[in-house]
């Protein structure tokens, strides 16, 4: 299932909760880390069959005095019935 990361106001309208979800990721690289964190939150989204993963909370902070930066994405796992389905 494809899982879209979306912020509160891009949902769409019709959607059920299905449950709290938390995406966290570690890298040295900030990109890397959000793009871990996303990753992880679309997993997250997928395993509760939701489609749609809304970021509510969104933290990047570096770890320590390390180089690396940690991403903590929280939110809801949504699944949303779209007005339109492509064809592809």
């Amino acid at each position: 299932m494809n899982v879209k990361v979306v912020r509160p106001d891009d949902k769409p309208f019709h959607c059920q909760v299905l449950g709290d979800i938390k995406g966290m990721s570690r890298a040295e690289d900030k990109d890397k880390a959000r793009s871990g964190a996303e990753n992880d939150l679309k997993n997250r989204t997928a395993a509760l069959k939701g489609n749609y993963a809304v970021v509510e909370t969104d933290r990047s902070n570096p770890v320590g005095a390390s180089s690396y930066t940690e991403t903590v994405l929280i939110g809801k796992a949504l699944k949303c019935t779209e007005e339109e389905q492509s064809g592809s």
